[in-house]
């Protein structure tokens, strides 16, 4: 991958690709997913995942319903965690603008489903960092 420098509006910044896309632009790509909430384009992903054992014991129908959604029909989705093996019961893609009000939403649903007594886990992806300035340093003037 080729980095070059790229003037914009905020100063200088990383572009990848020969100067065409910045990180957040690839990563943006690579989700090809809309924001939920406005239809933007998606940058965050919110995972909430809950414990297979939580709910063997307590909503077996939902795993029955999750089951019989799956490609095969038999199987179910499951993720290995350090808190043990979970399953993904929803995700959300979020925009710039969304991300806050989609992480108080996330951190709402997760207090429910704990005070119900649920093993829950809220994965956040933000991707890369935002652009920041980035100042060069000739040579000669290092040391």
């Amino acid at each position: 991958m080729e980095a070059s420098v790229a003037k914009n509006q905020d100063g200088y910044r990383v572009k990848l690709f020969g100067g065409k896309q910045t990180a957040e632009e690839v990563y943006a790509q690579a989700i090809n997913k809309p924001c939920n909430g406005c239809g933007g384009v998606g940058i965050t992903q919110i995972a909430t995942l809950l414990s297979v054992k939580d709910l063997y014991l307590k909503r077996p129908d939902i795993i029955g319903a999750m089951m019989a959604a799956s490609d095969s029909g038999q199987s179910l989705p499951i993720i290995k965690t350090i808190y043990g093996p979970m399953v993904c019961v929803g995700e959300v893609t979020a925009c710039k603008r969304c991300t806050p009000e989609a992480e108080r939403a996330a951190s709402a649903g997760e207090r429910k489903w704990s005070a119900q007594g649920y093993t829950v886990q809220v994965e956040i992806r933000r991707g890369p960092p935002p652009d920041r300035p980035i100042f060069q340093v000739p040579k000669g003037d290092a040391e």
